[in-house]
């Protein structure tokens, strides 16, 4: 007599069966498996991202671009209008597409948002001997025949509006030599408005006594000391050789200046300008 096959414990699958699917889960499935499984690939990640930075020329992972509704400085170049124009341009000159940049010892960038410059450092700005870079009687009538905006220029200049016209003729025309970090005061729906900026080399500007531009001609925009815009992007088209280290602020110098000495990038020479003159009576150095 054949013995009856052993008794399974209650719940035990059936020999002549397959086991059921939870029966048949590898050790990978269970909850410590898929906990050691992820331990395993964040290793791997950590060690593939090292290898690529030591192996892969040593090239550290590229900067990760603002965010869009961050803070933004906006490219202005030369020869433009540019955003939120005062007035028409005035602007009546610009260097040489070669002009060379000025060399410059920049220190560090503070409060301005970028290596800060003396608004008196020789040779900081440009021109052309004998011409001034800025119409300022027209950009005087142009400020003075609409009240709103004269009214929204003095209140950013810190001026009375009845002495814009002094003021303006109080300025030196120049070329920026270097792309340079300001606040501009554009004018819109009746308004001020302000926004960071850089302006691009050989911006025709007119500049005040400790050497700072305070106008931008191409737009008659006021402008004021950069601030500091960390982690902020730049918008708008870059110009050629824009680069954003190279970008620098200037600060007043410490004593106010009753000439600047300028360079003539057309006949390569250094020239002396008054200031607040016009170019009638520059002088050539050396």
């Amino acid at each position: 007599m054949t013995p009856p096959p052993p008794r399974q414990p209650p719940g035990a699958p059936d020999p002549g069966q397959d086991p059921p699917a939870h029966a048949r889960r590898g050790w990978w499935t269970s909850s410590a498996g898929l906990s050691a499984l992820a331990a395993l690939g964040a290793a791997a990640l950590v060690l593939a991202v090292f290898l690529a930075g030591v192996g892969g020329g040593g090239t550290a992972a590229p900067e990760r671009s603002p965010s869009p509704g961050g803070p933004r400085i906006v490219l202005q170049p030369a020869q433009v209008a540019g955003l939120d124009a005062f007035t028409a341009g005035t602007a009546g000159e610009f260097p040489p597409a070669d002009a060379p940049a000025p060399t410059l010892t920049p220190g560090p960038p503070a409060a301005y948002g970028a290596p800060s410059v003396s608004g008196g450092t020789r040779a900081l700005y440009g021109g052309t001997k004998g011409r001034a870079s800025c119409d300022v009687a027209e950009q005087t009538r142009y400020l003075t025949e609409d009240p709103g905006k004269a009214a929204a220029f003095a209140r950013v200049a810190v001026i009375d509006a009845d002495g814009i016209g002094r003021y303006l003729k109080s300025l030196t025309p120049a070329l920026l030599r270097a792309d340079t970090r300001v606040t501009d005061h554009g004018y819109a729906d009746g308004s001020e408005t302000s926004f960071a900026a850089v302006l691009e080399a050989g911006t025709a500007v007119l500049v005040d006594d400790r050497g700072v531009p305070r106008v931008r001609c191409a737009g008659g925009n006021p402008l004021s000391a950069p601030k500091a815009a960390e982690g902020a992007g730049h918008t708008g088209q870059p110009w050629p050789g824009f680069r954003a280290s190279e970008v620098v602020a200037v600060h007043p110098a410490s004593q106010t200046h009753r000439s600047f000495v300028l360079y003539d990038a057309g006949r390569d020479k250094l020239f002396r300008r008054p200031a607040g003159t016009r170019g009638a009576d520059d002088t050539w150095l050396g």
